[in-house]
């Protein structure tokens, strides 16, 4: 999985951003023990020049909202740099069926699947804004 951070107004990449991940297993669990929130899939990142983070990760399993209803698969993600607001949220995948059945009813960032030299990978751009 590739992740470009741009920022919102120009499209001009940022670099040195600091990108957190938190996401599911293939069964839709943050964690197999009844505990407190300890997510066992999670990355630490940072963009480079190009703005731009690669992780090596499986894609998250769904699972279902406290009203029964199922959620589209999900990576949470928190990006800091000085001088930009952070932002926490979390982005979709664009071939997910329930994504693909409800749209982006919470117009969250889109990872889109793409080849990349000569491989399936999922592409996602988010955008930051500037602290006012």
């Amino acid at each position: 999985m590739m992740g470009k951070v741009i920022d919102e107004n120009t499209g001009k990449p940022l670099s040195g951003v600091s990108v957190e991940l938190v996401h599911t297993d293939n069964e839709g669990l943050y964690f197999a023990e009844n505990s407190t929130f300890n997510p066992r899939l999670f990355a630490y990142l940072k963009t480079d020049e190009n703005g731009e983070f690669v992780v090596n990760t499986i894609k998250p399993g769904r699972y279902k909202d406290d009203d029964g209803n199922d959620v589209p698969s999900h990576i949470h993600f928190t990006l800091e740099k000085a001088g930009y607001r952070s932002y926490g949220s979390e982005f979709t995948f664009s071939d997910d069926p329930v994504f693909r059945a409800n749209g982006n009813v919470d117009e969250v960032p889109v990872a889109e699947l793409k080849h990349v030299d000569g491989k399936e990978q999922y592409l996602v751009s988010i955008g930051m804004q500037l602290e006012r």
